[in-house]
């Protein structure tokens, strides 16, 4: 029986020819610590803000997670061909940050680069038989879209969040 971290790197190194990117790959608590600046690390990361760019994930048993990370590689290298947009909020004040990635969180899983990184890392784990990732994957995607909802149900109280930071930024 194969170990789980041969197995991780045996599928780094096929996606990184299928996908014809070559970022740096970190896993377990090397990926916690590589991702800190930029916020938790929750499953896994697609850090394109540093040179090398480089992908984090959590644990070495997501292959799944590892494809969709991937993918956003793949979509940075191609972003002018494919009309990928990526913005750094890097050098702006921490409450614009904050407020960024509360609306990134909010659209994340109905976004154009998350859609596109969860169907090719579905296709990728059926296609090498990790059936196992295709639902788990599949289960992420269901439970995002229903906090999404729950979310965007919640809009109202956002709106004012949105009014009181405009306030305090004008004043």
């Amino acid at each position: 029986m194969v170990d789980e971290k041969t197995l991780f790197y045996a599928h780094t190194e096929n996606l990184k020819r299928e996908l014809n990117v070559d970022p740096l790959v970190f896993f377990g608590e090397e990926a916690k610590e590589k991702t800190k600046k930029y916020g938790s690390l929750f499953l896994g990361a697609h850090v394109w803000e540093e040179n090398p760019e480089f992908v984090a994930v959590a644990d070495t048993n997501n292959i799944g997670i590892l494809a969709h990370e991937m993918r956003h590689s793949w979509q940075y290298k191609n972003r002018n061909k494919e009309n990928y947009t990526f913005r750094s909020s890097s050098n702006k004040p921490w409450i614009l940050k904050k407020l960024a990635r509360a609306l990134y969180l909010i659209y994340y899983s109905f976004n154009r680069k998350e859609m596109d990184a969860n169907n090719y890392a579905i296709e990728y784990c059926r296609k090498t038989g990790l059936h196992h990732e295709v639902l788990r994957i599949e289960k992420l995607i269901k439970e995002n879209r229903l906090a999404q909802v729950i979310t965007i149900l919640a809009h109202p109280l956002f709106v004012y969040l949105l009014y009181v930071v405009w306030a305090y930024l004008i004043v």
